[in-house]
């Protein structure tokens, strides 16, 4: 979409976006991120402002929200699904 979402670490790792085509910089958060991926108009990645909980966010910086309540790392999308990696194993998600 001609976007880059991305950690930022000059700004304690809060999760940014990085328009291409202008070079524009747009904080769609306060929240920490890490292990953050795509997937239709969302965004999902380990919320550090709240744990390592998978969170959820709209690529616009809208309707933030936690929907797994354990740390959570390296996130992939396969298939329509969401996968992280928690204390017990690999787990999933369907979006």
């Amino acid at each position: 979409d001609g976007m880059i979402y991305y950690s930022n670490v000059d700004d304690n790792n809060i999760l940014y976006r990085l328009n291409l085509k202008t070079g524009e910089n747009t904080r769609l958060t306060h929240s920490r991120a890490q292990y953050i991926v795509g997937y239709n108009d969302w965004l999902y990645f380990s919320n550090y402002s709240h744990g390592g909980y998978l969170s959820k966010i709209k690529k616009d910086g809208t309707e933030e929200s936690i929907i797994y309540k354990k740390e959570v790392n390296n996130l992939f999308v396969e298939d329509g699904s969401v996968y992280f990696n928690t204390d017990s194993g690999l787990k999933k998600i369907e979006l």
